[in-house]
Order: C-alpha cells, then structure tokens, then sequence
C-alpha cells in the first residue's frame, strides 16, 4: 500500500524513523480486521473509510491507546490517480495529520511527457488546497502581526466569511474580542515557538455551541518563525458525550453515596475499585485504605451458621459470571472487631460483548432488626408477666419430649397447676398484688425444679409442668411433694402476708395420651377433679377422669346447640310473707329441656355456659322473658308479682350489662320495682368499685337487689353497710338442720338480725316443713320460699296457683 508524499509534524512525531510511516506501517500486524478492511479501500476504490485499529508495535504512541483512521479519495483530473488523504487520532489526543499517499497504477503509455517544474509545483499546490479543502476539521495559517493569510473551506464555514473577506484581517476580527482574550496566550507562544494545543466552547455563526480541540503549530522558518497554522477539530459530540458519561457518572456516585445499602465494585480480579460511604462506615474502611484491596480483605465473611458458607459470594459471581442472592444472615467483622449481621447480594459487571469489567457486592446490616426478630420470637413464645415459656413454647416442648420419649421408650410427666381462690386475692388487694404473687409463684416453681424441666404460665393463675425422663410414679409424687411446700409457703407482697393453696393434675406419657393435646386435657381433668375433691391437692389422671372430661366437651357443643335452638324454659318459684299471707312475687328459675324431654340440671350446665359466655345471651333472654311473664300476668290476671332473676358474675361484670336491663324493662314495659336482681355473695365483693358504681345505677333504674345465699360467702360488712340492696337471701343450706340444730338456728337468728341492722328485708328459701317455717316466724323472719308452698312451676300455672293461695287465705 501507498507510500506518504507529504505529513505533519504531529503525524510525524508518531514514526520511529525521520521518515513518515506508511498504512502499513501504521497498523498492528495482528489487527486482521483492521488490515483486511484497508486492503479492501486500496482495492475496491471506496470513498472513504473510518475504522479503529491497534497500533503498530513500533510506532511511538502511549501503551493501551488505539487509533481512529478516517481515509478519503479525491479524485484527480486524469491521468493523475486519486490522491489518498488519510487523518489520523489517538484517543489519548486528537490531531490533525496531513498525510498523502499516491495510489500506483500501471502505466499504460511508455512515452509520457514530464511535466515541467513551473507545472509540477502548481500541481503540488492544487494539491495541497484539495487535500485541505477536504479535511473535516479547519486549518489555517496566520502571521507573526496575526492577520489571516490562509484558511481551507472549512474555516471558512466555521466563521462564516469568504476567502476574500478572511485576507490579512486581525484575528481579533475573526474570533471575537472575548475569544481572542482567551487565545491570545496561545498565540503569543506559538509565535515564541511553543506549539500549543487546548479545547474551546465557541459559538459559530449559526449560533450553535461548538466545543473545538484547537493547535497552534509554529512555522519555524531559517529566519526565524514567521507565523503558525491554526488547525482545530470539531470535538462537539465527543464532549457532549463525556459530558454525559460525567454527568451519569455523578448521578451512580450521587447515588450510591445515598442509599441505605453497602455498596462496593471490583476489577475482574476481585480488587475493590469503589466503596460508597455505608459500607465505609460498615467495614472501617476509608476509600483510599480500600482502594485495590482484595475483596476479602475490605469483607471479611464468616457464616452465621457453621459450614454454611464457602465461598465470598463476590467471588463467586465473577466466576460463575451470574448472580448470587445470598439468603440467609452472614457475619462481617469490621476493622474495629465489631461484628455486623448482613444480607448481601454480589452480580458480574459485563461488557456489551461479553467482557468481564468487575463485580458490585450490594449488603445491609441487620444486626438490629435480628436482635428485634429474636426479641420478638422470645416475646412470642414467653409470659410477659413471669417470663415463662407460654402455651406456644410449652406445646413445642411437650411434641419434642413425645418424639424423644418414643425413641427411647421413657415416660414423662404433665403437671397442671392452679392456684386456689386466686380470684379473691385480686378482687379484694388489687391486679397489681394479684401481679406480684403470680410473680413470686413462678419463681418458687422455678426455684423448685431442674434444669431440664419446664414450668409454663398458660394465663392467669393457671401454670404447667413438664417433667421428662419421669423412671417412676414415686419420683412425681416426691416432685408434688416440693412443689407444694415451695408455693404454700406464706408470702409477703406489698407489704401483705398471703397464704394460697394450689390444685394440681398430673397426666403420664404414655398410658395418659401420647399427643400433646391429649395430655394437656387430661392433666387440666385430673386438676379439676383436685378442686372438686376440697383443693390444695394433687390428682392423676384416670379412666373414669377421662370419661368425665368427655362428658364434659360434650355437654359444651350440647350447649352451644341448645343456645342457638332454644331449648330453654322458664319456671317461677312463689315467695310469700307468710304472717300476712301476701304473695310477695315469685322467682324465674332456668331449665334445659333436652328435645327427648330430658333435664340437664343447672348445676352442670351453668358452669360450662359461664365458662363458655354462652351465660350472657342466654342471661339477656332469661330478664327479657321473666320480665315479658311478669307484665302478661299483671295485664291478664291483675297480678302484680315481683319477678327475681338470678344474676350470673359474667353477666354483672359485663360492659353491657346495665343497658341489657334498661332494654328489658323497656321492651316488657314493666315497672323497675316489680325486678328484682339476685346477687350472690362473692359477687360483691369482686372489684369493689365498680359493684358499688352498678348497684348505684340499678338502685337509680327503681330495680331492687337481693343478696343471694347470704352467709355461704365472706362478704366485709363495712362494704355491706355502703352498698345499696334491699334484701338478705338466708341459703337453704342453714334451714336443713331447723329446728334441732342449734348452731344452723344460731346462724339464722344472726342473719336476720344483721338485716334488721342494716335496714333491709330478709328472706328465707328452701322452707320445706312447718317446723322451719315457725322457727322462722317466732325469730320475725315472715317472707319465706320453698316446697312447703309451692315448687317452680311453668308459667301457665302461676295463676290456678295464685287463685288457690288467696281462697286459703280468705277461708282462713
């Protein structure tokens, strides 16, 4: 390929001869697509052609650049061949060579006729201009007073003048007042001799903003340099495109140092090429400390599980060049020992075709929110109050102690403990002292037992034990044993002495039930038969225990279908004033009739429908319909009784409970006085306050209020003396023994005295003899119930009733 005619001094500069290099010469050996491409422009006769190329070994330009060729064909007036204009670039640095070659062509004529010196140098400098004309960027030529004496058709289009304007003016006058300021320097070095290269934003006659890579080459002269030419090169797109790149460049950095998130990016090596300041501050690295340290090095891993992890997921995703989402929690240790939890990702950075450029390992602390996880998870699975594992924990434990037990065919234990009469502790010191003890409770069962048990709180004074590994009945009975010294012990809690008792169940793996459920219920079983037989004691678990408790969830769905059937019925008991033979009204007492007829007495079923709150809509549909009964009397027969409705404690402490009589009455449309409400004992003493708020709101109704069972209870009489009730309720429980024991006459004489005292009526129910009823007149007790003057009837027979007493009493 061609050799050069003429070049530049910068093209020159590039040759490691003083002679300029030819295309050969220019382009690595083994740059096969970059020589195949030029030998296609020799051959084919392009126009033109534009490539990037490797440079040759020998040419002296900076390692790792590459070189940007730009070769034109201009046509020449025959016989002359087309002139080669070649414009080379290094992407270090940009200039503007003027590099001729001729193209050999074959002589077809041996006789051709030399061209005379005068014809040859004209042709040379034709030549030159079209080589010049043609050149993408501009050049021109000013002397040493710096007016313009040459410029090629592109500086002409830049400044938008024609030659002859252009001829010998200032370049003040081409370039701008504000321009020349800034070039002048420049200038004045070039004169000097200095050639100068530099970048300029300029606007061009059109108005558009060029940003120009500008050269001032001396022109070095024997007699000294006489000018310099002016070459530039229009740079616009490739500013604007580093512009750009500078400004996405800012908007990643920007970024990156924003976030939340530890960011860091290698080399394909795994060398830390950037880190953002999180995980500078997560690490202990600086930026600069960092800098082309192994990752390794800045991110030490270890896995918080043990052998989990294998390999620094960075790495690995240069490796495998895919990326890797690391699931569970890791380990990093800073600079400063301090260990951090983490999740992290890492991902290949890959080049367009597919070249590796490095890796970004993205990663977070969490050593916070795991802390909060475990605390949750503990909080999830332990008492607030006591600290002890709760149902949840316990559940898991007993299902472990199952899967181990049947693996090495052992027994184990189930204890259900409940402390006795709990209730009254909070009702009469307070849930704070309730609190306390509860407290105090839980750490004696701690204190009590071995490492290996578990003691668990299932919620309010109900607590369970596991005892694994259980060889003998014996070894219970002897932990019973401790267990019931350590709890019954007095207390001393807010400056109290407390002494409580506990009831507790004990079910045995595997003859008691081999799934957690299972045992859990027959150990809470054999802890109610414990009540049931006088409490502070233990029971184990038996078959007839079991059957009980079968009983029991039976007469529970029973009951829920009996509520939503209606299986109910109302009787009414007479009460009357047996000296004036007034009847005084009468008590509506709730019956389960089963659909075959069968009765369910209330003392099994009441309990389970308080257990259940079953109590409260079928407690609301009991006032409703005494009251509705009491009404269709009086409008009916003209009998004006007074209805009493048993109040159960669920239903008292309810929030509605008070809203629930006001709707009765209102939608019965019975009279406040004509209702009264049958409290029992221990109710009123349960939450003080808020019984003495409800007895004043139903005192204010006009409703009246009977203390039920009076004296089976304990009740504080200063507290009886304040709270607004109308009638004392003697138990039938103290008439059994009327007349002949003295003690059971003693308590009724007190009874009827303390109700004298206090002001309010007394009434006695179970009156089944005439002895009793004497007993009861002669000590000024007259308003009596019982069998010996009518048992609880259905409604219908109410009146017939009431008709036959007032005939006795008139033929009296």
């Amino acid at each position: 390929m061609g050799h050069p005619l003429d070049a530049n001094p910068a093209f020159l500069a590039y040759s490691p001869t003083p002679d300029a290099p030819s295309l050969a010469q220019l382009v690595h050996p083994d740059d096969d697509l970059a020589q195949r491409a030029l030998e296609h422009f020799w051959t084919a006769h392009p126009t033109s052609l534009t490539l990037t190329a490797r440079p040759h070994p020998d040419l002296l330009v900076p390692a790792g650049t590459t070189l940007e060729l730009n070769l034109s064909a201009v046509p020449q007036p025959p016989p002359a061949p087309p002139l080669i204009l070649l414009q080379v670039q290094v992407t270090e640095q940009a200039h503007f060579v003027l590099h001729a070659e001729r193209k050999a062509l074959p002589v077809t004529n041996a006789a051709s006729t030399s061209l005379s010196t005068q014809e040859a140098l004209q042709r040379t400098q034709d030549r030159l201009r079209t080589i010049m004309d043609h050149l993408p960027g501009i050049v021109g030529y000013k002397d040493r007073a710096l007016r313009h004496q040459f410029g090629n058709a592109a500086y002409q289009e830049w400044y938008g003048r024609s030659p002859q304007e252009m001829q010998d003016i200032h370049i003040r006058d081409v370039i701008g007042e504000a321009m020349f300021a800034l070039n002048e320097p420049h200038m004045r070095a070039a004169l000097a001799g200095e050639p100068q290269h530099f970048e300029r934003l300029f606007t061009d006659p059109a108005g558009r903003e060029r940003y120009a890579l500008f050269s001032y080459i001396p022109d070095q002269q024997p007699e000294g340099v006489q000018g310099f030419f002016v070459m530039a090169m229009d740079i616009t797109e490739r500013r604007q495109a580093e512009l750009t790149l500078i400004e996405e460049r800012e908007w990643a950095r920007t970024t990156l140092n924003s976030i939340g998130d530890g960011v860091i990016t290698t080399d394909p090596t795994g060398h830390i090429t950037f880190i953002n300041p999180v995980a500078q501050s997560l690490t202990g690295w600086t930026a600069e400390e960092a800098q082309g340290q192994a990752v390794e090095q800045v991110i030490p891993l270890t896995a918080a599980q043990p052998d989990a992890l294998t390999a620094h997921p960075l790495r690995l995703a240069l490796q495998e060049r895919r990326r890797i989402d690391v699931e569970r929690d890791e380990l990093l240790t800073d600079r400063h020992g301090q260990v951090h939890a983490i999740v992290e990702s890492a991902a290949p950075i890959v080049k367009k075709n597919g070249g590796l450029l490095g890796g970004v390992f993205v990663f977070h602390d969490v050593s916070e929110a795991r802390v909060l996880s475990e605390r949750m998870r503990y909080l999830a699975q332990h008492d607030v109050l006591t600290d002890l594992p709760n149902r949840v924990l316990l559940q898991d434990r007993v299902f472990e102690t199952i899967q181990q037990a049947r693996r090495l065919k052992t027994r184990f234990a189930v204890l259900f403990l409940d402390l006795d009469h709990f209730k009254h502790v909070n009702d009469a010191l307070g849930h704070h002292v309730g609190d306390e003890l509860l407290q105090a409770v839980a750490d004696r069962l701690r204190g009590a037992l071995r490492a290996s048990d578990t003691v668990s709180r299932q919620g309010g004074d109900e607590f369970i034990i596991l005892l694994p590994d259980v060889r003998a009945t014996e070894h219970v009975e002897r932990v019973i044993d401790k267990l019931m010294q350590a709890v019954t012990a007095p207390y001393t809690v807010a400056g109290r002495q407390l002494n409580i008792t506990l009831s507790l169940g004990v079910a045995l793996y595997p003859e008691d039930g081999q799934d957690t459920e299972t045992l859990l219920q027959h150990a809470d079983a054999a802890m109610y038969r414990a009540k049931g037989e006088g409490r502070n004691r233990h029971s184990f678990f038996s078959a007839d225990l079991h059957q009980a408790a079968v009983s029991r969830q039976t007469l529970h769905t029973d009951l829920r279908l009996a509520v939503e059937q209606q299986q109910f019925t109302l009787v009414y008991q007479p009460k009357i004033d047996l000296q004036s033979r007034q009847v005084l009204g009468v008590e509506a007492l709730l019956r389960w009739v089963r659909p075959g007829g069968q009765l369910v007495s209330p003392l099994d079923f009441i309990p389970v429908a308080e257990e259940t709150r079953l109590i409260l809509p079928l407690g609301a549909w009991v006032l409703e319909q005494a009251c509705r009964q009491s009404q269709a009397w009086a409008h009916q027969h003209g009998m004006a009784l007074t209805v009493s409705v048993n109040i159960s404690p669920v239903q008292f402490t309810h929030a509605s409970f008070l809203e629930t009589v006001q709707r009765c009455l209102q939608v019965s449309g019975l009279a406040p006085e004509q209702l009264e409400l049958e409290l029992t004992e221990s109710m009123l003493m349960a939450n003080v306050g808020q019984v003495q708020q409800t007895l004043t709101a139903l005192k204010g109704f006009g409703v009246r209020v009977s203390i039920d069972d009076f004296g089976t209870g304990y009740s504080s009489l200063s507290y009886l003396k304040t709270f607004p009730v109308d009638v004392l309720k003697i138990d039938r429980s103290f008439l059994r023994g009327v007349p002949g024991d003295e003690q059971a006459s003693a308590v009724v004489t007190a009874i009827i005295a303390l109700a004298r005292s206090l002001k309010l009526d007394v009434i006695a129910e179970g009156v089944e003899t005439d002895d009793q009823a004497g007993v009861l007149l002669n000590l000024g007790c007259t308003a009596m119930q019982g069998y010996l003057f009518g048992r609880p009837m259905p409604a219908a027979a109410v009146p017939p009733w009431w008709t036959e007493w007032v005939e006795e009493v008139v033929e009296a």
